[in-house]
Formats: structure tokens, C-alpha cells, sequence
């Protein structure tokens, strides 16, 4: 199986190839570089796992997150 995770049309994480046994479930776990994190927390988003099976006519397997954009945070200056 492979994995990976794209937001706006650009790959957020390199693809990962898993090996499930068949007939068993397992969860899978994405992690988020820095950057990637920063950017959904600006701009907001849609984040898309994609989960595609090899050697196999399934079809693959895809779960859309939407984030949405934090409000900056108000500084308040000392006088």
C-alpha cells in the first residue's frame, strides 16, 4: 500500500509504502512537517490522504481534512 498526502495540488509528505495483511485493518499515521503545519494554520485548507493499494485492481482509498484558518492573535504592547 502507499500513502500520501497533498494540499493544494502540492505533496505534503513523501509517499510511504506500507505492508497490511490481508483481511486486518490498521491505522495509519500522517505526520506534518513544520512547515506544512504553519501553512494550514495561515492560509486554511484542505488536506488529502490518499491510500493506493499495489499489485491489486481496488480502487484507492481517499479522506479529505478540512482545516480552517486560525485568527492571528492580538499583541498587545506594554506602554
Amino acid at each position: 500500500m502507499k500513502v500520501s498526502a497533498k494540499i493544494a495540488g502540492k505533496s505534503v509528505m513523501r509517499t510511504t509504502t506500507l505492508a497490511i495483511v490481508r483481511g486486518k485493518s490498521s491505522p495509519i499515521t500522517v505526520t506534518l512537517s513544520k512547515s506544512t503545519t504553519r501553512r494550514l494554520k495561515s492560509k486554511g485548507g484542505s488536506l488529502t490522504i490518499t491510500a493506493t493499494t499495489s499489485f491489486s485492481s481496488l480502487s484507492s482509498s481517499t479522506r479529505t481534512l478540512k482545516v480552517k484558518r486560525l485568527k492571528k492573535a492580538v499583541k498587545k504592547v506594554a506602554r
